[in-house]
């Protein structure tokens, strides 16, 4: 393992167990370099060091999602709703697991509650796979006012970090972190039952 690597991964356990302001020398001391200003010389900035972490874990799913994307498109199913949540939302669910993670949910929830870390981590214009999908769904969603689905569209990260944040959370230390293929199903299900839902109407 590379020394940014070592730092990568022990970012992403730090933050997620102590919040994105954890001194930067402790990151450096987990990933075992002697050098406090390690994180300085391999990233330059802590705002820098969190992307890298992002984009350590999210080449893959956008990979994944544009290809989901192609063959949705080949079916003739780029409308569906559902279908374009699951894109969206399961590669988030599998693929950081697949690749080792034990914080990455965590991580992205703490990176979440700092607004100027999640302005530039949940940017969709970073991710062309999002952006595709944010489109098509606020095109869809057509039976809702404007700023109804733009504010349920922004709300789905909240919606899927916390609640894998609190699957890691709750799963024990020698368990597999990943969440069961039923659990990914039912937070794909709410998060397309809360975009869809209609407001009833005040009497």
């Amino acid at each position: 393992m590379t020394s940014k690597v070592a730092l990568l991964l022990a970012a992403e356990r730090l933050v997620a167990e102590r919040g994105a302001d954890v001194p930067l020398r402790d990151v450096a001391a987990a990933a075992g370099q002697r050098n406090n200003s390690a994180v300085h010389y391999h990233f330059g900035s802590r705002e820098n060091l969190v992307m890298a972490v992002l984009e350590l874990r999210s080449a893959a799913q956008e990979s994944r999602r544009l290809q989901s994307l192609a063959e949705l498109e080949v079916e003739g199913n780029s409308d569906d709703i559902a279908a374009l949540v699951d894109i969206l939302l399961r590669p988030i669910c599998e693929v950081p697991y697949e690749q080792g993670a034990t914080h990455y949910a965590r991580f992205m929830a703490q990176v979440y509650n700092r607004p100027e870390l999640a302005d530039l981590v949940f940017d969709p214009a970073r991710w062309p796979s999002a952006q595709i999908i944010v489109v098509r769904l606020y095109r869809l969603l057509d039976h809702l006012a404007p700023d109804v689905r733009r504010r349920r569209i922004a709300s789905i990260h909240a919606l899927s970090t916390t609640f894998l944040a609190d699957h890691e959370r709750r799963t024990r230390p020698d368990a597999d972190p990943a969440p069961a293929p039923e659990l990914v199903d039912d937070l794909i299900a709410s998060t397309v039952g809360m975009l869809t839902a209609r407001i009833p109407e005040r009497v």
